[in-house]
């Protein structure tokens, strides 16, 4: 009995030990085949057919939208096909500068299909969260590119690109532009530091910075003389009351106008200078009780310091649209939750009144932007049951429906006019830039965010 039971343990042994052996001598088959990273390029070519659409009365049925033209996804800058000053000469007419879903800063031509990488030579830096912004010196020469690494942190890096010579001008601290930075006349910037009090000029040919004035605190606002040869300012100097400062380029011959002289005054800001010199519009912040504010849409004669109330009162920071030849503006806002439609109104460059551009109860007038004739304008709208539609007036009110979107909303900036008046740019949901030209008909639909388009080069 015990013989037999060592026998069949030991069998039992043996055949544990011829399975586990068994199982040993299989081998996983491998993949011997290479991994390759994907290459990106500088200019993609789109695959895609130019398609477009025909242009639209008010009462066509919106036409298929094309699809957008597929770009690669960046993880890092790109090695570029050429020297980024030899990409830029291809761009011979219309360019629209816009911001990639990456949030990397490219330009584009008309039709979508001419693409050029701005910012994989300067920014340098990952990019997880905030969009790089790119604005025009008014000849088109320089470019004042910024590349924010993270808006809940200060590393900002503004440069200065020379388009011609390719020259990439760092500066030294973290600044602020806006649509007012450049000059009218010449190769000159106006910036702000961020969190700071200064304003300086920086001549984009030599870089020499011009500090111009020094305010008690960081909220201000600064536009350029029609000329090129003064600056506005608003802000407070020494804790005094908040004023609008004149002055040279060079910061002499400083002026103070002061406005805040009213009950329930708050602040000062959307400062704009009127195309003849002879006035600025601004918009006053009120603060009547606690928790509430209104605006006014004011005039200030620059030689007498005479103050004009033109729209008053307003829920929401003016905007403020001059026509080219200087002889209109428009006065803007969109709409909100207490006054859900945005409202514009048309005035003669004295301040008077013309008339109301948004009359219509079904619409929601996001955008307003002047053709380069000075007599019409282009309307992005909101139909509160349709979608955008985009609609050329002349300044007695006769419409035309351009465009359609029917499946999308605005985003913004929501609307840009290329400098020769022949191109569209409309910013949508989605991340998505329609362009289309003067008569209607689609010319690209490309993903990103409208920046700017370049000035006549």
């Amino acid at each position: 009995m015990h013989f037999r039971t060592l026998v069949f343990t030991y069998l039992l042994l043996l055949l544990t030990l011829l399975t586990f052996l068994t199982g040993c001598t299989t081998i996983p088959e491998t993949n011997d085949t290479a991994q390759v990273s994907p290459q990106v390029t500088l200019a993609p070519e789109p695959t895609q057919t130019d398609t477009s659409i025909d242009s639209l009365s008010p009462t066509a049925t919106p036409s298929t939208l094309p699809t957008p033209i597929e770009q690669p996804t960046l993880a890092s800058p790109a090695t570029p096909e050429v020297p980024l000053q030899q990409a830029l000469n291809r761009f011979t007419d219309d360019a629209l500068v816009y911001a990639r879903r990456d949030r990397f800063l490219m330009m584009a031509d008309a039709s979508g299909k001419q693409q050029t990488w701005l910012t994989e030579q300067i920014c340098n830096m990952e990019n997880f969260s905030a969009e790089q912004s790119g604005i025009w010196s008014v000849d088109g020469r320089y470019l004042a590119i910024t590349c924010n690494h993270d808006p809940g942190s200060d590393m900002i890096l503004t440069s200065l690109l020379d388009t011609q010579t390719g020259q990439i001008q760092p500066l030294n601290f973290e600044v602020e532009l806006s649509a007012h930075s450049w000059s009218p006349t010449a190769s000159q910037i106006l910036i702000h530091s961020l969190y700071a009090t200064d304003w300086y000029v920086v001549d984009a040919s030599t870089g020499q910075h011009t500090r111009l004035i020094t305010l008690s605190d960081s909220n201000t606002s600064a536009t350029w003389s029609p000329d090129g040869t003064r600056v506005a300012v608003t802000g407070s100097v020494e804790d005094e009351q908040d004023s609008v400062y004149i002055m040279n380029i060079d910061g002499t011959n400083r002026r103070e106008f002061i406005v805040d002289q009213i009950p329930d005054y708050y602040s000062l800001n959307a400062i704009s200078w009127s195309p003849d010199g002879a006035f600025l519009l601004l918009n006053r912040q009120l603060n009547p009780a606690p928790d509430t504010y209104t605006h006014q849409a004011i005039r200030l004669d620059v030689e007498t310091g005479d103050v004009q109330i033109l729209a008053d009162p307003l829920h929401d920071i003016p905007e403020f649209q001059w026509s080219p030849d200087g002889s209109w503006f428009i006065i803007g806002q969109s709409g909100r939750a207490e006054a859900p439609l945005g409202q514009w109104s048309l005035y003669d460059a004295d301040g008077t009144f013309i008339r109301n551009l948004s009359t219509d109860s079904e619409r929601d007038d996001i955008a307003i932007r002047w053709l380069p004739n000075s007599q019409q304008f282009v309307i992005m709208t909101v139909r509160l049951t349709f979608g955008v539609e985009i609609i050329l007036s002349d300044l007695q009110g006769n419409e035309q429906v351009h465009a359609r979107y029917p499946d999308k909303g605005p985003s913004f900036p929501a609307l840009a006019i290329a400098p020769s008046g022949s191109y569209i740019a409309v910013g949508l949901s989605d991340l998505d830039i329609g362009i289309v030209d003067i008569q209607g008909n689609e010319q690209a639909m490309i993903q990103g965010r409208i920046k700017e388009w370049r000035p006549k080069y």
